[in-house]
């Protein structure tokens, strides 16, 4: 049996999606993350919360450190959410007065590897933005290094699943019973998953296609070694100075400011049959 599967065209992904990367570690997600970041990196601001970013230091490479948390509260979720209503309501109201608006509402959520907290499962922003996001215009990007990091009701608001490498059938078991439903084995989805996340390719499930033909919902990828900024120039420049602050020690031991300062951030089984997999290099 042979299945031909087709390189994903990472151009799909509209600004306002909802975009899981399942992986452990080292398997690259966050640099296909990255990738597809890159696709959108003109969206003016967001969030990155992510707890190793102190130790490696990858997010702010791309992204201002301003933007960058090391702890999913839901305090920092609910002022970003409630910027985002704010601010696309006031677009909605420049349309209506204007016929035409300024204002960009767009805005990116990255979640690195912080869904293990059951917590977070139950937040009423998160849990609002996966349901809701594309009305705030909100780019929401995870990383998880487990498949059952989300509940059924989230999983069903995920637009695109990026799959790598992982060696432990029982992981793969998750995978496949939560994310690959589409094809019609475990043996099938196992095979194919075997032939498409070495050298660190992945698979990835395009779940808004209206479509019963694998062919048509599963694809392969390698992300791309890119290197860009995101965000607006006027952030990279409040960056700046307030890096200039650090070095004048002008913040505190956490990084605040000692005196007031507003940067204005957030304006194999049996008789089974062997599946070969063709790899289109194409869309």
């Amino acid at each position: 049996m042979k299945l031909e599967l087709k390189r994903f065209d990472p151009t799909k992904i509209k600004n306002d999606s909802v975009v899981v990367f399942i992986g452990k570690r080292n398997t690259g997600k966050s640099y296909c993350m990255k990738d597809i970041l890159s696709y959108n990196k003109d969206i003016p601001v967001g969030v990155v919360v992510s707890q190793t970013e102190r130790a490696n230091g990858y997010f702010e490479k791309f992204i201002p450190k301003m933007l960058i948390y090391d702890e999913l509260e839901e305090k920092l979720i609910s002022k970003f959410l409630t910027r985002q209503i704010s601010i696309t309501n006031e677009r909605k109201r420049d349309m209506a007065k204007h016929g035409n608006s300024s204002i960009d509402p767009r805005a990116f959520l990255i979640l690195d590897d912080c869904m293990y907290n059951k917590s977070a499962m139950t937040d009423k922003n998160i849990r609002c933005i996966f349901m809701n996001g594309r009305h705030y215009k909100i780019f929401l990007l995870i990383t998880m290094q487990h498949g059952l990091g989300l509940p059924p009701d989230l999983r069903s608001n995920i637009d695109y699943v990026f799959i790598f490498r992982n060696n432990i059938v029982k992981e793969r078991e998750k995978i496949y019973n939560h994310y690959a439903g589409m094809f019609p084995t475990f043996d099938v989805f196992n095979q194919v998953m075997n032939q498409c996340t070495e050298n660190y390719e992945c698979l990835v499930i395009d779940n808004k296609v209206q479509s019963n033909n694998i062919s048509d919902i599963v694809f392969w990828y390698k992300a791309q070694d890119v290197n860009y900024k995101m965000c607006s120039h006027d952030l990279w420049e409040m960056q700046s100075l307030q890096d200039q602050r650090d070095l004048m020690g002008l913040t505190n031991e956490d990084g605040e400011d000692i005196e007031d300062y507003d940067p204005g951030v957030f304006v194999k089984k049996k008789n089974s049959k062997l599946i070969k997999v063709r790899k289109q290099a194409s869309y």
